[in-house]
């Protein structure tokens, strides 16, 4: 199943489901993981400009992921990686071993593109489950960064695969790296990753997972099958504990073995020997440590962790019990040559603090490819470009410096000192820009038609020129997204925007000049990157091309609301109802005709909507500080735009006073309020649907609303219209999203307004809201309406409005006497006409043809 977007650009994610609770249905006893991938998927909302494709692979509980399972996994994985068209891989997994499968999976990952693991403490089938949150907030992570490995996204957090581990049994904060903190978080639509996870280069496909067949591998694999792999088993210390189990393992064929010590890793002077005994026979041990947090040392002796080192024994720092054992099945299944060599790909894979080798840096460049599928692996090789190995990640750093000083800036990081005091002088919303791609983007098409028109105008080299042209094409594919940290809302009119921009387009493109991130000798993030540019014009230049954007998807949405309503007004177009006015009876008319109204409404203000996105192809480009075009050459104004006109394919124009343009915000004003125009008649629209389907016994229940979900936790049997009450609720955002924008473009002074970040905030969040909403009500709601035909005729033959049809026939005062004994007797109009002999039957009949009563609109009701 494919569920997409009606969005230009889309990013492609996989969805790779294997059962667990998320996918857990009640069996009688108790649940067991049954539900397709489709179904996990359908539950969830999907995020915007995203399509996904589903695999399903597994169907297994958690606790029964073996280790065949997580091969087929990695396999599949590795399979869906080799398309380019893939954005990023979602799998869904069983909690109790997810953070086993994590680890195999990183530790062979050497792909940019992320595969994100999640899945859920509440079962599927659970009325206020979190499974489609975590699914939708896994699903926002994989389309939207780059180069962080395999993560855990869970309630609302990013958490790197390695020293991640299931912390609570049932509640729904269930992972955490208890020794370290969040990659980030996933909120208000976007997703903040504060830093990178340390990782180890990565491994080659195992020939294990090379191998593996069978998609449909049965839960209870085990025996002959099972054997054929590496085992490797996990035993815990305790204080009376001797080496029985330890060589009752080694006897059951164990290859390797994790033994869970006390304190910082610690067990006895019996065991010590044990474990020397097992390293000499060439079977690797690890030592763990059952203390949740913090890592294993060698501090003790007398059979503490120095005698278990001098023993051979790995120390696995952070990791617990379960990553152990995948560090060294991996080691084992990597198959080295001997068991010396097997040793030193487990401590590197461990990375223990006290390896030399995982205190080497990375070199800078991120292009490395692939390694080939059937490689061996290289214990002795160079890093993988774009890891980070590294003990301490607060040791990789580089020194930058701006008018306040010096400060040390992630090695890693393409932004710099400009954005890092952003960042610290901005904790306003959490919502970094990176949440509207569009406005990235367009920041992007922005510096490239810079660089384009400096070189025409040589005032910027090729070689200079033709690297930020690469970087910005790079960051507008895609890539570099979650590099722009700073928030949203911010002061200084959006410099810290613009340098961010600056920042990362120089990094990136120092890195395709062969230097590395932060050499700005080579080339700079003002002096180039900037160069004959302002924040006064960069940014609402950006803006207005990232409104356009954003809005041809509003209007898309719009569009497909607008057919979903015409398609029920021409199938309700025999359908006779009672209009009404202040909720009175009125006169007859069909239900098609009152949903053709709401089409005709979205008509209407997707004109308004175009016109008023067309003032925004007016830009101030060239303008730079207050627009007189300072530090910018003759005519660079109009090379800048005809460049970005090229680039975005808008037919963009050139203000012709850009003093003028530069301060005023009032095309951003106009475009509020015809989203404000939007939302108002959206929100009455819901509020009829509410209203004609409101009962469904003691209201009007003249129409269904499909229903989606349980309405109460203590009413059994009701169903609430959630999905109109949402689309209102997006419209009363809106509207105090338009009064922001009011008072920031009435807030500017002289030559500037400042306060152009909360007006993308908001003019941003008004049209991907409403998108959102016109999508959701159509697909969850209106498609699915239905009419109640007794209901409505029944309505008509009982009004007291059908007087109101016969008044020219009969008289104005007979029509009144009529309606009002009919409402004394609770007697319908018509059979009083016949009683009184007022007109024949054969006239009455004409009369009170739906066709004469809805203006020959109508065909018969029945």
């Amino acid at each position: 199943m494919t569920r997409a977007s009606a969005a230009p650009r889309t990013r492609r994610i996989v969805l790779i489901s294997t059962g667990g609770t998320i996918a857990s249905r009640w069996q009688g006893t108790g649940y067991a993981a049954a539900a397709s991938g489709d179904d996990v998927l359908a539950g969830a909302a999907l995020p915007e400009d995203v399509t996904v494709d589903v695999v399903d692979l597994f169907r297994v509980n958690s606790s029964r992921m073996t280790t065949r399972h997580q091969l087929e996994l990695l396999r599949t994985v590795h399979e869906t990686l080799a398309d380019p068209d893939v954005a990023g891989i979602v799998v869904t997994h069983g909690t109790d071993t997810l953070e086993e499968t994590a680890l195999l999976l990183d530790l062979h990952h050497h792909d940019p593109r992320p595969v994100v693991l999640t899945g859920a403490q509440l079962p599927f089938d659970s009325a206020d489950g979190d499974g489609p949150g975590n699914l939708c907030d896994a699903l926002r992570v994989a389309a939207s960064v780059r180069d962080l490995g395999v993560l855990v996204v869970f309630d609302g957090l990013v958490h790197a695969a390695r020293g991640t581990v299931k912390v609570r049994t049932l509640a729904a904060d269930a992972f955490a790296d208890p020794s370290g903190d969040p990659l980030g978080k996933v909120g208000f639509g976007g997703v903040a990753v504060r830093r990178r996870p340390v990782r180890p280069a990565p491994l080659a496909l195992p020939a294990a997972a090379r191998t593996a067949s069978g998609t449909a591998l049965p839960a209870d694999t085990d025996g002959a099958a099972a054997a054929a792999l590496p085992r490797v088993d996990v035993l815990t210390h305790h204080s009376d504990g001797d080496p029985v189990l330890l060589r009752a393992a080694l006897a059951a064929g164990a290859r390797g073995l994790v033994l869970v010590g006390t304190g910082a890793g610690n067990a006895t002077p019996e065991i010590v020997d044990a474990v020397a005994a097992a390293v000499a026979a060439g079977v690797p041990v690890a030592v763990t440590t059952r203390v949740p947090a913090g890592p294993v040392a060698a501090v003790y002796t007398g059979g503490g962790a120095v005698d278990l080192a001098a023993a051979g024994a790995h120390l696995t720092g952070t990791l617990r019990a379960g990553q152990a054992r995948i560090v060294l099945l991996a080691a084992l299944l990597a198959e080295p040559s001997d068991a010396e060599r097997r040793a030193a790909l487990a401590t590197r894979l461990l990375m223990a603090p006290e390896d030399p080798a995982a205190a080497a840096t990375p070199p800078a460049a991120a292009t490395t490819p692939a390694p080939a599928a059937d490689a061996a692996p290289a214990l002795d090789a160079a890093p993988a470009a774009g890891t980070v190995i590294v003990a301490d990640p607060a040791l990789a750093t580089r020194r930058e410096h701006d008018l306040l000083g010096d400060r040390d800036v992630p090695a890693d990081a393409y932004w710099g000192i400009h954005t890092l005091r952003a960042t610290e002088n901005f904790p306003i919303t959490g919502i970094p820009i990176s949440a509207y791609p569009h406005l990235i983007e367009a920041l992007a098409a922005v510096k490239e038609s810079a660089a384009v028109a400096n070189e025409r105008h040589g005032l910027l080299p090729e070689p200079k020129a033709g690297a930020i042209v690469a970087a910005c094409r790079e960051i507008r594919a895609g890539a570099l997204h979650e590099e722009f940290v700073v928030d949203v809302v911010q002061g200084g009119a959006g410099t810290s925007t613009n340098m961010n921009a600056n920042e990362v387009v120089a990094n990136r493109a120092l890195e395709l000049l062969g230097h590395a991130k932060g050499e700005y000798a080579h080339l700079h993030p003002n002096e180039d990157v900037n160069l004959s540019q302002s924040t006064n014009d960069v940014y609402p230049t950006a803006l207005r091309v990232a409104t356009i954007s954003a809005a041809r998807g509003l209007v898309e949405a719009m569009a497909v609301l607008e057919g979903a309503f015409a398609t029920k007004a021409a199938e309700f177009s025999d359908v006779v109802k009672m209009g009404r006015t202040q909720l009175q009876d009125a006169v007859p008319m069909t239900l098609g005709q009152e949903f053709s109204t709401y089409a005709v409404m979205l008509e209407e203000d997707r004109t308004r909507l175009a016109e008023a996105v067309a003032l925004l192809h007016e830009i101030n480009l060239g303008a730079t500080a207050i627009g007189t075009g300072l530090n910018a050459p003759a005519g660079y104004a109009e090379t800048a735009r005809g460049a970005l006109a090229e680039i975005t394919g808008l037919p963009l124009a050139t203000a012709a006073n850009l003093v003028e343009a530069t301060q005023d915000c009032g095309a951003f004003v106009q475009l509020s309020g015809v989203l404000k125009r939007i939302a108002v008649k959206l929100s009455k629209t819901c509020n009829d649907l509410r209203l004609l389907s409101s009962g469904p016994r003691a209201g009007l229940g003249e129409i269904n609303l499909p229903p989606v979900q349980a309405g109460s936790s203590i009413m059994p049997g009701k169903v609430n219209p959630v999905i109109p009450e949402v689309v209102n609720q997006v419209a009363f955002e809106v509207i105090g999203n338009d009064m922001t924008v009011t008072m920031a473009a009435e807030g500017g002074q002289l030559q500037l307004n400042a306060f152009e970040p909360v007006i993308l905030h908001a003019l941003s969040r008004s049209i991907s809201s409403l998108r959102a909403a016109c999508l959701t009500l159509a697909e969850r709601c209106v498609t699915g309406i239905t009419a109640n035909v007794d209901v409505l005729r029944a309505g008509v033959e009982n009004s007291i409005g059908l007087a109101t049809a016969l008044n020219p026939h009969i008289g104005y005062t007979a029509a009144t006497a009529l309606a009002q004994e009919a409402l004394r007797g609770n007697r319908g109009v018509a059979e009083l006409v016949l009683e009184r002999g007022l007109l024949p039957a054969d006239r009455l009949a004409e009369l009170l043809h739906p066709d004469h009563l809805t203006g020959g609109t109508a065909r018969s009701a029945n």
